[in-house]
């Protein structure tokens, strides 16, 4: 007599197991989604106990120094990773010459960030030097990481992700915390990525099974300029307009502004946290699978209905309650972030904007708007900071960054608009 559990005498879960084992979309769904919260809800409880044991000042501090290395390195954000993603691992070397291509950006990430950190340096910053530089050095190498972790996901394999998730929270719990309570200090936030940096290499060359140990060689496939350079412009302004406004209060308010700063910002947007994948790539991919323009319409407005409705829950919550929540969970020495917290209360609201209507350009394939969009709205956040720097304050960067996001969204739903009235959209079977 067989000792086996068939699926259907697990019940519910039993029905889950067998449609993940059936079904790899969906299988890798799971396990992504799984991972993406998992790091989220840690991310929420672990930024909680450090607010407690460290000072504002501390994290603005840290939070210059992470800004300045993102911004400095924008231009060599280059990336093959997302090759192997959609190459699937049907190409032999590929993985080989990403890897390569993957040392060399990381030396000019690297050669960028020691010419910051010797300037910083030479001014009489030596604090600030030295966090750009152990940054920058885990921001440059973790390109090696994203090879392993694209070649995985080209695979169908997400289920390291979530190891390294894993791997990462031990490594924080073990490791960080108890540092935290003895050193105490700026330094201490520099050790959760510095972490992540050596547990992904470990639990990705593992999974992997591949070394990324090669010889670094500048070798771009010719096929990558056809798309790359409009998504080399995505993320550059992608991540200009979510670092340029830390920079801009770190530099003419002080650390202990950027450290309230960044904690309202983190904060804040709570709903949009907890529902972002309606306006990535699940929406995206739905979008893109959609038959008709009118379902595609319809699709969207349910989504814009569910994200709008988490930021109107989000508002309510942290305009009116935002003193209680601030004292209550991070503390009194929080106690001056509570006016940005009422000002970024409609953040998810802004997100929400400004982001779905990036996912369905995405789902047809019109990188180049986006880009230009987004470059142009970056380009406007950055004069209108210089302009106005002697009058804005903490709460006034965070609305002026909430309107550019609210333009950059408006100007994307003028350009994406024929997608929901034209027939030869890419219309898809689901």
């Amino acid at each position: 007599m067989s000792s086996q559990v068939r699926p259907e005498e697990l019940g519910l879960f039993g029905k889950l197991l067998a449609r993940l084992q059936g079904r790899q979309t969906l299988r890798a769904h799971f396990w992504q989604s799984l991972a993406n919260y998992t790091q989220q809800g840690f991310g929420l409880v672990f930024g909680v106990m450090l607010a407690r044991i460290l000072t504002p000042a501390d994290f603005g501090v840290y939070g210059f120094a992470l800004a300045t290395v993102f911004l400095a390195i924008l231009p060599a954000m280059w990336s093959l990773a997302p090759m192997l993603v959609a190459d699937a691992c049907r190409t032999d070397n590929l993985h080989h010459v990403t890897a390569s291509f993957a040392w060399c950006i990381g030396a000019v990430r690297f050669a960028i960030v020691v010419l910051l950190a010797i300037w910083f340096g030479a001014t009489g910053r030596q604090i600030i030097g030295w966090l750009c530089l152990i940054v920058g050095f885990t921001e440059s190498f973790r390109e090696v990481n994203n090879v392993q972790k694209a070649f995985l996901e080209g695979a169908g394999r997400f289920e390291p992700n979530l190891l390294s998730i894993i791997a990462n929270i031990i490594f924080c719990v073990i490791v960080v915390i108890p540092i935290a309570f003895l050193l105490r200090g700026p330094f201490v936030l520099t050790l959760p990525s510095f972490g992540m940096l050596i547990t992904d290499f470990m639990v990705y060359r593992y999974c992997a099974g591949r070394s990324v140990l090669v010889r670094p060689r500048w070798i771009i496939p010719r096929q990558f300029f056809h798309s790359g350079f409009w998504i080399w412009l995505n993320t550059m302004s992608e991540i200009g307009l979510s670092r340029f406004d830390k920079w801009f209060v770190g530099r003419f308010r002080g650390d202990v502004a950027l450290g309230n700063y960044s904690r309202a910002f983190g904060y804040a947007p709570l709903a949009f946290l907890a529902l972002n994948s309606f306006a990535t790539n699940p929406t995206l991919s739905g979008l893109a699978r959609c038959k008709t323009p009118s379902a595609r319409l319809h699709l969207f407005l349910r989504t814009a209905a569910i994200l709008v409705a988490g930021g109107v829950v989000n508002w309510l919550i942290f305009f009116f309650f935002s003193r209680e929540i601030v004292l209550s969970v991070f503390g009194p020495q929080w106690e001056e972030t509570v006016p940005v917290f009422r000002a970024f209360a409609t953040l998810s609201l802004a997100y929400a904007v400004a982001s779905l209507p990036i996912a369905v350009m995405y789902s047809q394939k019109r990188y180049r708007e986006v880009a230009i969009v987004r470059a142009a709205v970056v380009l406007a956040f950055a004069i209108s900071l210089f302009t106005f720097r002697e009058n804005l304050s903490m709460t006034g960067v965070a609305w002026l960054l909430q309107a550019m996001l609210v333009v950059q969204g408006v100007a994307l739903m003028f350009f994406s608009r024929s997608i929901f009235n034209n027939d030869s959209a890419l219309d898809c079977n689901p």
